[in-house]
């Protein structure tokens, strides 16, 4: 099944390069990165950790380790 251009649009951009699956109707976001093969002479694409999903209604859903691993944009600072 191909990927609708509305999901395409939610795709986020602070993991890095990622790819979009369709999965049984639902669409998953996956790290992807490319590893040298010297037998084949070419560069390989290797699928990383699940970092979430993506849905019409609430956007990208990211899981709970793919929270911890952004940094806030922000620091916090609190004065006493």
């Amino acid at each position: 099944m191909a990927i609708p251009e509305a999901i395409k649009a939610l795709k986020p951009t602070e993991f890095g390069a990622v790819e979009i699956r369709c999965i049984s109707g639902h669409f998953y976001v996956y790290e992807i990165s490319s590893k040298w093969d010297p037998s084949k002479g070419k560069a390989r694409k290797v699928t990383g950790k699940s970092v979430g999903k993506i849905t019409l209604k609430d956007g990208f859903i990211p899981n709970a380790h793919g929270m911890r691993q952004t940094m806030p944009l922000r620091p916090i600072v609190k004065n006493y």
